[in-house]
């Protein structure tokens, strides 16, 4: 800490520190444009921050309130310089910055940062002057907040991002090869490679690779006005809405406030882009048609298509699903909705089948179901008024879930008919009831006598849900410490009132796993026993291509030797990471995954060319 305290009194005395302040935010509360107050101070501050962090592993002593005032300051300065550095694209900003600092007038961003800086001043995220050092009381030793750090700087990260991207009214301009691994396309003024977090400087993407992402791309949208209704009334009610924690629903209001900004009518886009294996993403910020019930209700097709001669059908599955029948077979879930067709046509409004809200008539997706609900209603309208059925023009979006997709690609490979059964890889008829790996997991450790009783009671009651996340984790070679966690996370209180520790449940979801879908372990397996050898001897990186042409190249790096950790706050101080050793372990462990994940995501661009969006 004296170390870090007497750099920082050699570069600047206290008196100019606090001048410098005060005529920084003056600026920034009168004149936004003009960024450039913080430059020259923060410049020389943050020579002082890797010595900070090193020291701040350790509790904090003699500090007096004015000592104290100036590290908070030098913080307060050093977090937010490489934000506006590096464009607000990464939460690896810190050690960015350090290699990197001639950027500031350079930066090509300095338009939409501008906004950004505006976000920050009107939030307080500026003048609240955060403390990141604090005093205790009885002037004690002090501590260092790194979960405030984290999560305030996480915090500013992600929604910045989520400003920098956004929906485009504007097809995106499909993705070119400009030269050997180098792409442009998207919307123009985003400077976002296509390829994101490669590990290496560039990735082949081959021809029909990128005309599945530019299919996806391609298509229009438009908000679906009966969920712009809705939207504005849940957020008028939001507080009868029984949520599980105060940021589930801060997100959601955030995400009413985003779709409520949509302008009905409007024809918009959903830019898309890759991870290194090949994985798309909707790139729009907390806008997707893939996300949350909300958000998957809110969008519709920019062009409507007509239903044909059983395209009412799909309608039929779709509301039923939102109603929580997914799980029966399609026969099933078209009579359920035969059955309560009345009731449907009936419902008046999205309050009558929220879960919080409704009587005895409730959706499991409520924003969902009520789109269909009132498509359902126009179609059952055009019908009676004489019209073909089949002409009944529609824009809704049917959303289907793949089934462990994971598992899927694992039994396909290594021949594994057990597992090819339970993920329902075999073909099934109308009539067939679609297994359920998540229960049969379930049922192999209630039935079990190896385990505990009050574990078998414990995985009884939590049925589906308890072994939700081991079983959609294992298929990515998660380990039981992940389970863990998440168990110790998510079910401490039923843990605690059963008598089971989290290890305990969590051995025993990752035996099931592996005698339920055995597919998985055997290609985890084969993997390990056919790259160890090639990792030891000294191979770095390991590349394979698609059937459709994307390249991955995987090469995990061991940076822990330049990794600082204070509480839940890292800090990677500035390196290359080509200088950084091979993660032997990581580069073994995570090959399968990473296998399966290029697979699945190669399924889906594969798809999406066959089909295009009509």
């Amino acid at each position: 800490m004296n170390t870090m305290y007497s750099a920082l009194s050699t570069l600047v005395r206290q008196d100019q520190l606090e001048a410098q302040l005060m005529q920084w935010k003056a600026a920034a509360r009168q004149s936004l444009s003009r960024r450039e107050w913080a430059a020259p101070v923060v410049g020389q501050l943050l020579t002082v921050l890797p010595n900070f962090v090193t020291d701040a592993v350790r509790p904090i002593q003699h500090v007096g309130g004015v000592k104290e005032g100036s590290i908070n300051h030098a913080i307060w300065c050093a977090v937010l310089y490489p934000l506006f550095v590096t464009g607000f694209t990464s939460k690896q900003l810190v050690s960015r910055q350090l290699a990197d600092i001639a950027d500031w007038e350079a930066s090509k961003l300095a338009v939409w940062t501008e906004r950004v800086w505006t976000g920050l001043v009107n939030n307080g995220f500026i003048t609240g002057e955060p403390s990141w050092v604090q005093t205790q009381q009885g002037r004690q030793p002090r501590c260092y907040l790194a979960d405030r750090w984290e999560s305030d700087f996480n915090n500013w990260v992600d929604d910045s991002d989520r400003i920098k991207w956004s929906i485009s009214h504007v097809r995106p301009m499909d993705w070119q090869e400009v030269e050997p691994g180098r792409y442009e396309g998207v919307v123009s003024g985003i400077n976002r490679p296509l390829v994101q977090g490669a590990h290496a400087p560039k990735t082949a993407v081959g021809i029909e690779a990128l005309k599945g992402i530019n299919a996806l791309q391609s298509v229009p949208f438009t908000v679906n006005e009966d969920i712009l209704d809705a939207v504005f009334q849940y957020a008028d009610n939001c507080h009868r809405v029984n949520y599980e924690s105060n940021g589930q629903k801060d997100a959601d209001l955030l995400l009413a406030r985003h779709i409520m900004s949509l302008e009905p009518g409007k024809k918009f886009w959903f830019p898309v882009t890759c991870d290194w294996r090949g994985r798309m993403y909707y790139r729009a910020g907390m806008l997707t048609p893939q996300g949350k019930d909300m958000a998957k209700a809110a969008f519709q097709f920019g062009t409507p298509v007509t239903l044909g001669s059983n395209g009412h059908l799909a309608l039929y599955i779709a509301v039923a699903n939102t109603f929580g029948k997914d799980k029966l077979s399609f026969a099933n879930r078209l009579d359920w909705v035969e059955v309560n067709m009345e009731r449907i046509l009936a419902v008046k409004s999205w309050h009558e089948i929220h879960p919080d809200f409704g009587s005895d008539f409730i959706a499991d997706e409520p924003f969902q179901a009520w789109a269909f609900v009132r498509e359902l209603q126009r179609l059952d309208a055009w019908v009676k008024a004489g019209n073909d059925r089949g002409s009944f023009a529609s824009r809704m979006v049917v959303h289907m879930d793949g089934s462990q997709n994971g598992y899927q690609h694992q039994a396909a490979i290594v021949g594994d008919m057990r597992t090819a059964q339970l993920v329902n890889l075999v073909p099934m008829g109308v009539n067939d009831t679609p297994n359920d790996a998540y229960m049969a997991v379930v049922n192999w450790v209630v039935s079990n006598p190896v385990f505990k009783s009050e574990l078998r009671d414990l995985a009884k009651a939590l049925g589906r849900n308890g072994a939700k996340n081991p079983v959609m984790t294992s298929q990515y070679a998660a380990t039981v410490s992940t389970f863990r966690k998440h168990l110790a996370d998510n079910y401490a209180a039923q843990l605690l009132e059963y008598g089971v520790t989290a290890d305990e449940l969590a051995n025993a979801y990752a035996t099931a796993v592996d005698h339920v879908l055995p597919a998985c372990k055997s290609l985890i397996n084969i993997y390990k026993m056919r790259f160890t050898p090639i990792i030891e001897n000294g191979v770095d990186r390991i590349k394979w291509t698609t059937p459709d042409g994307f390249e991955v190249v995987q090469s995990y790096r061991d940076n822990e030797w330049r990794t600082v950790r204070a509480g839940s706050a890292v800090v990677m101080l500035p390196g290359k990471r080509i200088e950084d050793p091979i993660d032997k372990v990581k580069m073994v462990r995570a090959i399968a995954a990473n296998f399966i994940q290029s697979m699945d995501a190669t399924h889906m661009r594969m798809v999406a060319t066959a089909c295009r969006w009509s």
